[in-house]
C-alpha cells in the first residue's frame, strides 16, 4: 500500500471514531432492556379538582406538563351525566384527550377510570384508544353506550354492563382484542351492526335475553367467533358452580362417607364389606396427596416511554 492510500485509509478511520464519539455525546449510550428492570413507571391520579363540570358534563380538564406521568388514573366526578369523545380534522379524542387544553394533552396512557353514579350516558368514542384500561364497571343509570364508546381498548378485559342499559351503538367495542366474553343484560333492547367487531378473542357472549330481540339489527355481533348464549342467567349459573364444587369436595374426602356399624342380612354385610373396601382404598390414594392448589396467572404488561404530544 502506498502513502496516499494509507493516509485514505487512516483519514477514514479517523473520522468514523470522531462520528462516533459525536453520536454518543448527542444520543447517548445505546440501553438494553435489562437497564430498565428497576424502573418504577409514574402514576398520575387526576381527581374531582381537576375538572370543570358545565350542564352536566366536563367542560375542561386542567392538566399541565408539570403533572407528567407515565400513566394515568382518572376519577370523574360525581354530577357528571354524559361522557362523549370528539372527532375532527386533527383526529379523533376520548374524553379525556378532548378536554385537555393547552400544550399538554393525555390520551392512551390510562390505567383505570372510575365513573360517578349520576352518570347516565357513554357517548361517541368516550373511551377509545385507552390502550392500557383493563377493565371498566359502568354505574346502574347508564342507559346509552354510543358509538365506538370502547373503539380500541385493546388491553380491556372485564366490562361489567349495567342492568338499566336500554342502547349499545355500532362498533361500541370495535378491537377490544383481550375481550374474551360479556354478559349482556336483559334491559339491552336495541344492538347496532358489529358491536364486537373484530373482538379477536372473544369466545361467549352470554345473553339473559331467552332469544335476540326485535331491535338488535342482524350483525350486531361483528366480526368474531364467539358463540352466543341465550337464557343466561349469572344467578343460577353461580348456584350450580357452587353445588357442583360442594359435591366434588364431598366426593373426594374419605371422611364424609358413612360406614355402616350393623348388619341386618347377608346383603348388608357384603355390601358393608365393599364399601369398607372402596372407603380404604380411597384413603390410600387421597391420604397421600397433599391437594391440588391453583396457581395464578400474573399478567405481565411491556412498558414502553409514551410518546409526549
Amino acid at each position: 500500500m502506498n502513502k496516499k492510500a494509507l493516509f485514505t485509509t487512516l483519514g477514514v478511520m479517523l473520522a468514523v471514531m470522531v462520528a462516533s464519539v459525536a453520536l454518543i455525546f448527542t444520543v447517548g449510550p445505546m440501553v438494553s432492556a435489562d437497564d430498565y428492570d428497576d424502573y418504577e413507571p409514574t402514576i398520575f391520579k387526576i381527581t374531582a379538582d381537576y375538572f370543570e363540570v358545565e350542564n352536566a358534563e366536563i367542560s375542561v380538564i386542567n392538566i399541565t406538563s408539570g403533572m407528567s406521568a407515565d400513566f394515568y388514573e382518572i376519577v370523574v366526578p360525581n354530577g357528571v351525566r354524559v361522557l362523549r369523545g370528539s372527532a375532527g380534522e386533527s383526529g379523533e379524542y376520548n374524553f379525556v384527550s378532548t378536554k385537555c387544553f393547552g400544550d399538554f394533552m393525555i390520551w392512551y396512557e390510562i390505567l383505570s377510570v372510575e365513573l360517578p353514579d349520576s352518570l347516565e350516558r357513554i357517548s361517541y368514542r368516550a373511551f377509545s384508544e385507552m390502550q392500557y384500561l383493563t377493565e371498566i364497571e359502568i354505574p346502574d343509570n347508564v342507559t346509552y353506550i354510543g358509538d365506538c364508546a370502547f373503539y380500541r381498548c385493546t388491553l380491556l378485559n372485564n366490562v361489567k354492563l349495567p342492568n338499566n342499559l336500554k342502547y349499545i351503538g355500532m362498533g361500541a367495542f370495535d378491537c377490544c382484542s383481550s375481550l374474551t366474553s360479556i354478559v349482556i343484560p336483559a334491559s339491552v333492547t336495541e344492538m347496532d351492526n358489529c358491536v364486537f367487531d373484530w373482538c379477536t378473542n372473544l369466545t361467549t357472549i352470554y345473553c339473559e335475553a331467552a332469544s335476540q330481540p326485535d331491535g338488535w339489527l342482524p350483525n350486531w355481533k361483528g366480526n368474531n367467533n364467539a358463540e352466543v348464549v341465550w337464557g343466561y342467567n349469572a344467578g343460577n349459573n353461580q348456584n350450580n358452580n357452587e353445588n357442583q364444587n360442594d359435591n366434588n369436595e364431598n366426593q373426594q374426602n374419605p371422611e364424609n362417607i358413612q360406614i355402616p356399624t350393623e348388619t341386618t342380612t347377608v346383603t348388608d354385610n357384603i355390601n358393608n364389606q365393599t364399601n369398607t373396601a372402596v372407603v380404604a382404598a380411597v384413603a390410600g390414594t387421597t391420604g397421600g396427596a397433599a391437594g391440588l392448589g391453583t396457581i395464578g396467572t400474573i399478567l405481565g404488561v411491556a412498558i414502553s416511554k409514551k410518546r409526549k404530544k
